[in-house]
């Protein structure tokens, strides 16, 4: 119902009835059949994933709809344009300081394990358990 009523239909079975027509372009990550309860009870209900959502928005006839399949043009348009600005010299030098960043940590946290963190838990220092949890969070995110 929310989307015939973003698509600008006056009659909600406009929808089902575009669903009914294209349910062959349709797989079960689209779409699916989930229980809703109504004033009259429980009764079966098609929701549609925000990929089905679009799908129905490229069958429909609306003047919203036909202003969609243009919207999403343009925003490939600019992902195609941003993936250009990034070239492949700009990626290797990322990759690259991803990599030293990577091999700093494990220096880093060999350093905690071995001498940092039981000199801080010999003094009893509460600053030890706050950087454990940052360290480990770290190595997992470094892996």
């Amino acid at each position: 119902m929310q989307i015939g009523y973003a698509l600008q239909y006056a009659d909600d079975k406009a929808v089902q009835r575009i669903y009914s027509r294209h349910a062959d372009e349709f797989t079960e990550h689209l779409t699916g059949m989930v229980k809703v309860t109504t004033p009259h009870g429980e009764q079966l209900s098609r929701a549609f994933s925000l990929s089905g959502a679009h799908l129905i928005a490229f069958f429909a006839r609306t003047r919203v709809a036909k202003e969609f399949p243009r919207w999403v043009l343009d925003i490939l348009d600019q992902e195609i344009t941003i993936s250009a600005v990034c070239k492949p010299v700009e990626r290797e030098r990322h990759a690259y300081n991803a990599e030293a960043l990577a091999t700093h940590f494990s220096e880093l946290y060999d350093a905690w394990k071995t001498q940092i963190e039981p000199a801080l838990r010999s003094i009893e220092s509460p600053l030890a358990s706050r950087l454990h949890d940052r360290f480990q969070e770290g190595k997992i995110l470094m892996s």
